[in-house]
């Protein structure tokens, strides 16, 4: 591939060196996300709370996690509950159930940056984001929100993505603080090392070159 996944490896590994009680949160947006609103913000809650996104009810564990983060009380529930609702609702516009997306979209909105500061109010909070080209405008809309309202506390966000992403967004999370990495393809001899690792033996010119053609050292 292009290193992304290294690049967030990598990025895991200084966190951790660098703050050995930071809070590593990761999600990776797929294909479909891009189709169905607020669904990559769903599999950040989804890991956050330790819960399958695909399951029913929430409430009870997204609870535990919101009062462990902000404290026993009333706000914490009401934004277990929205969280709750926004992971029902699958992307629809109306859950079976009869939920108002609108009205679960505003309350898990406020709830997820609520929390997200609380977290990160606590410890230092990192988010590594992968295949943002997948994510959906309203999850981009949010984390670049979550960017500002955590403008003083330590929030670092990873987040890798294929150029088509730079077509809808021309700098995601832009600002002073935003620094962009490109990496670089192989060189031939660069795909020549790495084949014959993985091959386990020296490899012909021919073959390396035509690796370099089909790969462009990706």
């Amino acid at each position: 591939g292009m290193g992304k996944s290294r690049l967030l490896a990598e990025a895991t590994r200084i966190a951790r060196r660098v703050a050995k009680d930071a809070r590593i949160v990761a999600a990776a947006a797929a294909a479909p996300d891009r189709e169905a609103d607020s669904s990559f913000i769903r599999r950040i809650v989804a890991d956050l709370a330790g819960l399958d996104v695909q399951g029913e009810s929430h409430v009870v564990k997204l609870r535990r996690a919101l009062d462990d983060a902000m404290g026993v009380g009333r706000s914490a529930l009401a934004h277990a509950q929205a969280l709750s609702e926004l992971l029902s609702a699958e992307g629809r516009a109306t859950s079976s159930g009869g939920i108002d997306l609108v009205r679960a979209r505003d309350g898990s909105r406020l709830a997820f940056l609520e929390w997200l500061r609380a977290l990160a109010s606590r410890a230092p909070l990192v988010l590594h984001l992968e295949d943002l080209q997948w994510a959906d405008d309203l999850s981009l809309e949010l984390l670049e929100e979550l960017v500002d309202v955590c403008e003083e506390l330590p929030l670092w966000i990873v987040a890798t993505g294929r150029p088509e992403l730079l077509s809808r967004k021309a700098q995601p999370f832009a600002g002073p603080e935003t620094r962009t990495m490109t990496p670089r393809g192989l060189t031939r001899r660069g795909i020549a090392a790495l084949a014959e690792g993985i091959a386990g033996r020296p490899l012909g010119d021919a073959l390396v070159a035509r690796l370099a053609e089909r790969t462009s050292g990706n």
